[in-house]
């Protein structure tokens, strides 16, 4: 049997996935946010580390937002949105840390359906164009300001 070594030069990472979850009340995009208990100062999208037994980062995704929002998603209702892979963008200690961003848009009542469970301490619904960078935790205002923007685009007309 032979063993797979890693050169020297390869940069090892811990894969996450993290969940952008929208729904639309009374015309107005909202988004699921989630308070976690070891950061409750700051916001965050309901998302975690991929786990052995994950088959794929959309399994994770679909895993950590059950535990963290109590919502099951299948793998239909989320589309790849985002990959964040920012120099430092978790400081927490360890590897360092990239994220594959899914997107999934529900209907108003499920949404309201999200509980807080696992390592969230709150779950909060935020009208979407209220979200500012000093909220959210990690880098995760990134994301979200991308489709801020894209929102704005479309609403000033620019959209096909």
């Amino acid at each position: 049997m032979s063993t797979f070594e890693i050169p020297d030069d390869h940069v090892a990472r811990r894969i996450a996935a993290d969940v952008v979850m929208i729904d639309v009340w009374q015309g107005e995009p909202y988004v699921t946010l989630i308070r976690r208990r070891d950061n409750p100062d700051k916001l965050a999208l309901p998302g975690g580390h991929q786990k052995p037994e994950d088959a794929t980062v959309l399994e994770t995704a679909q895993r950590e937002l059950l535990e963290e929002t109590l919502v099951n998603l299948e793998q239909g209702e989320l589309q790849l949105l985002d990959f964040l892979d920012v120099s430092g963008r978790d400081t927490r200690p360890g590897l360092p840390r990239v994220s594959v961003v899914f997107m999934a848009v529900i209907d108003h009542e499920r949404a309201m359906t999200a509980t807080p469970g696992d390592d969230a301490s709150a779950v909060k619904r935020h009208r979407l164009k209220d979200v500012t960078e000093d909220m959210m935790a990690f880098d995760h205002f990134l994301v979200i300001a991308k489709i801020q923007q894209e929102l704005s685009l479309c609403c000033h007309g620019c959209c096909t």
